[in-house]
Order: structure tokens, then C-alpha cells, then sequence
């Protein structure tokens, strides 16, 4: 392909707005980014947080890290198997949370 007299380089994934474009015949998504992101997010809440509320936590945790799972689901189509990862994702949060908290006590 060319644009502006420029041979365009073909490379198997492109970053745009933060959304993961996989190439292919069809249009498709990458989503372990975003996951990723998610769960280093988590994470860090959960690590930094050792010994400050569980309300505070929780607050930390669905202000910060949702927001980063959420942000490309609206621009993006996901089929069933990666809505069931985000589902997943957001579920594994919640539950490390639990078991970490459940542990202070």
C-alpha cells in the first residue's frame, strides 16, 4: 500500500487511541493490553494499600482500575470469548481483593 508516494509498512498490530487492531481479513481486536494494564493497576492498589480501609480500597480499585478495563470496550466489538475475559478480569480483581483483605483481619 502506498500513501503519499510511501510504501506502508505491514506490521501485525497497531496502536490507535489506545484500542489494539489486530491485522487480518476481519477486523479484530487486541485485548491482553488492556488486561494487562488492568491487573498491574490492581495490583499496585492492592500493594500499596497493605493497611489503609477495605472501603478505601475497593473506592481505589473501581475508580482506577475499571476505568482502564472499560476504556476500548466501547469502541470495540468484542466476541463472546473476549467478553468473558473481561468479565473474568473484573471478577479476579474483585476476589484478590477479598482473599487479601480477608487475610488483615
Amino acid at each position: 500500500m502506498v500513501l503519499n508516494n510511501s510504501t506502508l509498512a505491514r506490521v501485525p498490530l497497531v496502536k490507535y487511541l489506545g484500542v489494539h487492531l489486530v491485522s487480518g481479513r476481519k477486523l479484530s481486536f487486541d485485548i491482553y493490553p488492556a488486561k494487562r494494564s488492568f491487573f498491574m493497576a490492581c495490583n499496585a492498589i492492592l500493594s500499596h494499600t497493605k493497611h489503609i480501609d477495605e472501603i478505601i480500597q475497593l473506592s481505589l480499585q473501581e475508580s482506577h482500575c475499571l476505568s482502564i478495563l472499560t476504556y476500548d470496550v466501547t469502541a470495540v466489538s468484542l466476541n463472546v470469548s473476549q467478553y468473558n475475559e473481561y468479565m473474568l478480569a473484573g471478577t479476579l480483581c474483585t476476589e484478590e481483593y477479598s482473599v487479601s483483605t480477608s487475610g488483615n483481619q
